[in-house]
């Protein structure tokens, strides 16, 4: 399974996540019709890094989760609940995650197509080292 699916999945799975967007947690893009709040998950880097003897057994992929909200404070709560759940963490449940790392947490807010409502946005940027699956 691909890495920003085990990611998603553990954000549906976590209560504390759960409570605050249901099962609005995405890979790549949010359907254009669903309300907010929700969560994005998606991969900026995967590399596959080799050794004399062939593919490592660890890899570390870079990932930004985009909390969207109707207001800065949603999302930014939201985000809080992502940190603590996830930062520094093994995922036990999830046997090819090795452990996470935030990398960096930042903000900004935006209106689609000269619309009336702000999107308000916290992006976290994570770094997780996982074992491929074959």
């Amino acid at each position: 399974m691909a890495i920003s699916a085990v990611l998603r999945d553990v954000l549906r799975d976590a209560d504390a996540v759960q409570s605050l967007v249901a099962e609005r947690v995405y890979r790549d893009e949010r359907p254009q019709s669903d309300p907010l709040p929700a969560i994005v998950v998606q991969l900026i880097s995967d590399p596959r890094p080799l050794t004399f003897s062939g593919p490592q057994s660890i890899r570390r992929a870079w990932l930004t989760i985009e909390c969207l909200a109707a207001s800065r404070g949603e999302a930014d709560a939201i985000g809080e609940r992502i940190v603590t759940e996830i930062d520094g963490r093994a995922l036990v449940e999830r046997p090819e995650v090795e452990s996470t790392r935030i990398i960096d947490v930042r903000n900004d807010s935006s209106r689609a197509n000269g619309g009336l409502a702000t999107t308000f946005r916290t992006a976290i940027d994570v770094m997780v080292w996982h074992y491929p699956s074959n």
